[in-house]
């Protein structure tokens, strides 16, 4: 019973060797050469192992000539892709331009909510002569929606320009976030201390 253990472990440790001598290398060389070399050694052995080791190597050999004619580009990185959303994953700048794009969106609904409650109390005015052409007492949504479709086409383009130039649209956005930042703030600062 000892030497059947023995002949069965001796059998497996020779699969390993094919697999990782044929894993070893995409390519034909000294590890294709070391992978059938020690196919030869198990097709002598007694038992099943030269067949399951002809499979073994066969089933591991089939990819083989599609790779060798495949083109190899060794300068070119394999590019991430996103398998979920079909789409290359991104970089740590365009996650940052992200970020940052969210940081906006937050300050600038600050900013429309305090502007939005200074108008309808009369204790503040839009301080952007364009968009003081959409307040009005009779539709007070009015500036909201203009506000916010504002902030969508800035959020297309930044999406836009994240896709080439990431560091370029996180600058933009953070400077639009200070920018609403301060408004908000500002806006609150003038109704809690009681007038302009």
């Amino acid at each position: 019973m000892s030497e059947h253990v023995e002949q069965r472990f001796a059998d497996h440790s020779t699969y390993l060797q094919i697999a990782r001598a044929l894993v070893a290398t995409r390519q034909p060389g000294p590890a294709l050469s070391r992978a059938l070399a020690l196919l030869k050694k198990s097709l002598v052995a007694a038992d099943r192992a030269p067949v399951r080791a002809a499979i073994l190597a066969c089933v591991l050999l089939l990819p083989w000539p599609a790779a060798a004619q495949a083109p190899i580009d060794s300068a070119a990185p394999e590019p991430c892709w996103n398998v979920a959303t079909d789409t290359p994953c991104e970089t740590w700048a365009q996650r940052g331009t992200s970020l940052s794009i969210i940081a906006m969106v937050a300050a600038s609904g600050a900013d429309l909510a305090a502007t939005s409650y200074g108008l309808g109390s009369g204790r503040i005015r839009e301080g952007n002569p364009i968009l003081a052409l959409f307040v009005s007492p009779d539709h007070p949504a009015l500036i909201g929606a203009v506000k916010m479709a504002i902030t969508g086409a800035q959020i297309w383009g930044l999406m836009k320009l994240r896709a080439t130039h990431p560091k370029l649209a996180t600058g933009i956005a953070l400077a639009n976030v200070a920018v609403s930042s301060w408004a908000a703030w500002h806006n609150t600062h003038v109704l809690t201390r009681g007038g302009p």
